[in-house]
C-alpha cells in the first residue's frame, strides 16, 4: 500500500515557500544563532559530571557489576529478580524492602549504546559525555525548525517557534544530565520520523519512507515514549493529508486505514511491543504506573501532568517544586487549568484553528500522554516543547505589525505575547542557568558526602556499611555504584536501612537485634522508598524481608508506611566489619551500636540544597 500525494491546489497543502537568497541567507544565520545559543543555554552542564544514575552506568561499563544482568547495550535494565537472602554482590543496590515482585526494566539499546561509545572514547572524562548532549541537542533543533518549516511555519514563525524551543529552561535536565540523553534521543528520532514521512508524502520517494521506518525504530529504543512518534504520524497524515477542511471523520478514518507509512509504522511498533513483552521488559513499581497495569494511579498523574506540563512549557513553571511542595499541587492544577486555557482562546482566535496550528496543538496533547507513567518532572516535556513552542511562534508571526494591535486596542493579545516572551526565551536564560547550577550543587553535595563518607578500609574485606539515615533520597540511592565507580573497589556492601532525613530511635535488643522507628514521617513512604515497591498497603506487622546480612521484621504499621522495624543481623552489632553511618556534623560518620538494652537518638538531617529531594 502507498499514500498518495494530496492535491497542491490546497491552499494550506505544506510546501517549500519561495524565499529571495538574501532572505535565505538571512534566515540561515539567524537559525545558527539560535541553535548555538540554545546550546549555550545548556553548556554550564559541562560542569556537573558524573550524577546519580550515571554511576550506575559506569558501575556497568567499567565491569565493576559481575554478574549483573545490565550489558553496556542495555543500561536501564533494571530488574532486582530477588529472592530471599540470595543476593549477588551487585545487587546489594537494591534495598531490603524492595517487592519481589519489583521490576523496572527499560529496553532502551540506542539510548545504552550512546552512552557506552562515550565510555569507549572519553572513558572517565564526564565532561565529554556532556559534550555528545550537547551535539545532539543542537541536531535536535536544526531538525526541528526544518520540519516547522517543511509543514508551513513561515519563515518569522519557524524562527520564533525556535527561539522558545532552544531557550527553555525545561531542558536543563535532559540535556545537563547524561542519564537522561534517552528523552533527548527519543525526541530527536520522533521529528525525524515525522519529517521522514512528510518527505516521502510529498515526493513519493520511497528512500524517505525507508528512513521513517529506521528513524522510529531508533525513537522506541532510545525510551518507551517514542512509540508516541506513530499516533503522531497519524495526526499529521489526519491535518496535512485531507482534500478539504470539511472532509468527513469516516472518510478520513478510511484514508488513515488506507495509508502505507502508517501500516509500515504500526507494524514495527506491534513488533517490538511483541518482542519488548515476551522478554520480560516493563514495569512493576510505583513510581511507574502504566494505563493497563494500574489505570487509576496513571489517569491521576495525568491529571496533573496535562495541566501543570501546559502551565511550565507555556509559563515557566518549574513542576519539580511539587516533588519538594507536594501540598502545592492542587494550586497548581487549579492554575494550570485556567491560564492556559485563556492563553489558548486568545491565542486560537489569533492564529486560527489551521492545519498547522491543529497539528502544534496535538502534538502537545500526545507528548505528554505517556509521561504519566514517570513522577512528574520538567524534563518530561522536551517532546512536548516541540508543538508549544511552534504554537507561540505562529502567534507572535501573526502579532505584526504590533503598532497596529495597539491601535486597535488587542490588549489580551499583547498581554499574552510579552508574558510568553517574558516567561519562555527571557527567563529561559537565566532560569537554565539556576537550574544547572542547583543541579550541580545538589550532585556535589551528594558526591562529597558519599566519597568522604567514614568507612574503614583498613578492615579486611569484604565490609558491609549500613546507611542509618541520609541529606539525600538520591545520595541513599546511589550509594554504592558512586562510591565504587569513583574508588575502583567492589570490597563493600552496602545496605540502606531507610532512604531519608527522618529523626530516629535507634534501640538495642540483644546482641545481634536492634530496633529502628521514625519519629517522623513512617518508613517507606519517601518517594524513592515508594519506586522499589509495587503495593500501597504497607506491609502488615510480622512480615520478614531476608537479605545477605540481615532480616528486616515489620512491628507497627500506620498508614502510608512502617514505624518501625526490627533488624537481626547475622553477626554481633559491635562486629568490626559492620560499619554503620549516620549523618553529623556535616558527613557521613561511623558510628557504634548502643549497648544492649539502651537507644540512641538521632536527630532529623537537615538537607544539603534547597533543591534536594
Amino acid at each position: 500500500m502507498t499514500s498518495s500525494p494530496a492535491p497542491s491546489s490546497n491552499a494550506e497543502q505544506p510546501g517549500p515557500l519561495p524565499k529571495r537568497p538574501r532572505s535565505g541567507r538571512r534566515t540561515a544565520l539567524l537559525a545558527t544563532l539560535l541553535v548555538l545559543a540554545g546550546v549555550a543555554n545548556h553548556a554550564q552542564s559541562l560542569r556537573v559530571g558524573f550524577a546519580y544514575d550515571d554511576y550506575l552506568h559506569q558501575y556497568v561499563l567499567r565491569g565493576l557489576a559481575e554478574g549483573s544482568s545490565l550489558r553496556p547495550w542495555n543500561l536501564y535494565d533494571f530488574s532486582a529478580d530477588l529472592r530471599p537472602g540470595e543476593w549477588p554482590t551487585w545487587q546489594r543496590i537494591f534495598f531490603w524492602w524492595t517487592d519481589l515482585d519489583w521490576k523496572a526494566r527499560f529496553f532502551r539499546p540506542v539510548s545504552s549504546l550512546s552512552i557506552w561509545l562515550d565510555f569507549a572514547v572519553y572513558g572517565d572524562w564526564a565532561a565529554g559525555y556532556h559534550v555528545t548532549s550537547l551535539v545532539l541537542f543542537a541536531v535536535l533543533l536544526a531538525l526541528t525548525l526544518k520540519l516547522y518549516r517543511d509543514l508551513g511555519a513561515s519563515r518569522v514563525a519557524a524562527l520564533w517557534a525556535l527561539a522558545f524551543l532552544a531557550l527553555d529552561d525545561t531542558h536543563s535536565l535532559v540535556v545537563g544530565w547524561i542519564a537522561n540523553r534517552n528523552t533527548l534521543l527519543a525526541t530527536l528520532f520522533t521529528v525525524a520520523t515525522v519529517l521522514c514521512v512528510h518527505h516521502h508524502r510529498r515526493s513519493g520517494n520511497r528512500g524517505y519512507l525507508l528512513l521513517a521506518a529506521v528513524s522510529f525504530l531508533l525513537a522506541i529504543g532510545s525510551k518507551e515514549s517514542g512509540f508516541m512518534a506513530l499516533p503522531l504520524v497519524a495526526l499529521y497524515l489526519l491535518a496535512f493529508g485531507r482534500p478539504s477542511a470539511g472532509e468527513a471523520l469516516s472518510h478520513a478514518a478510511k484514508r488513515l486505514f488506507r495509508s502505507g507509512p502508517l501500516w509500515i509504522l504500526a507494524l514495527l511498533a506491534a513488533g517490538y511491543a511483541s518482542f519488548y513483552f515476551a522478554s520480560g521488559y516493563g514495569v512493576r513499581s510505583l513510581g511507574y504506573p502504566t494505563p493497563w497495569g494500574t489505570p487509576g494511579q496513571y489517569l491521576t498523574q495525568l491529571a496533573v501532568l496535562l495541566p501543570v506540563g501546559l502551565l511550565s512549557l507555556l509559563f515557566g513553571f518549574v513542576s519539580d517544586m511539587l516533588l519538594l511542595q507536594p501540598h502545592w499541587t492542587a494550586p497548581a492544577v487549579a492554575l494550570g487549568v485556567v491560564l492556559p486555557a485563556a492563553a489558548g482562546v486568545v491565542l486560537l482566535r489569533v492564529v486560527g484553528w489551521t492545519r498547522l496550528s491543529a497539528f502544534a496543538l496535538g502534538w502537545t496533547v500526545l507528548a505528554l500522554l505517556p509521561q504519566a507513567g514517570v513522577n512528574l518532572s520538567d524534563r518530561l516535556l522536551m517532546s512536548a516543547a516541540v508543538g508549544t513552542a511552534l504554537l507561540a511562534g505562529l502567534f507572535l508571526e501573526r502579532l505584526r505589525p504590533v503598532r497596529e494591535q495597539f491601535a486597535a486596542r488587542r490588549y489580551a493579545r499583547l498581554a499574552l505575547a510579552g508574558l510568553l516572551l517574558l516567561t519562555g526565551p527571557i527567563a529561559g536564560v537565566p532560569m537554565a542557568a539556576l537550574r544547572h547550577a542547583a543541579l550541580t550543587d545538589m550532585v556535589r553535595a551528594d558526591r562529597h558526602a558519599i566519597l568522604n563518607a567514614d568507612i574503614d578500609r583498613t578492615i579486611a574485606a569484604p565490609r558491609s556499611v549500613f546507611l542509618l539515615n541520609s541529606p539525600s533520597g538520591l545520595l541513599a540511592l546511589e550509594f554504592l555504584p558512586t562510591w565504587s565507580v569513583t574508588y575502583q573497589r567492589t570490597d563493600i556492601y552496602y545496605y540502606a536501612l531507610q532512604m531519608g532525613r527522618r529523626p530516629l530511635t535507634w534501640q538495642r535488643v540483644d546482641e545481634r537485634t536492634m530496633i529502628l522507628t521514625s519519629n517522623a514521617g513512617p518508613f517507606l513512604d519517601h518517594i524513592y522508598e515508594r519506586l522499589l515497591r509495587t503495593s500501597w498497603e504497607p506491609p502488615s506487622p510480622g512480615t520478614a524481608y531476608e537479605t545477605p546480612e540481615f532480616t528486616a521484621t515489620v512491628l507497627a504499621v500506620e498508614r502510608g508506611g512502617l514505624r518501625s522495624v526490627q533488624f537481626r543481623f547475622n553477626r554481633s552489632l559491635d562486629d568490626p566489619s559492620y560499619q554503620f553511618l549516620a549523618w553529623q556534623d556535616g558527613r557521613l560518620v561511623r558510628i557504634a551500636a548502643p549497648p544492649v538494652g539502651q537507644t540512641i537518638e538521632l536527630a532529623a538531617v537537615p538537607p544539603p540544597t534547597p533543591f534536594t529531594p
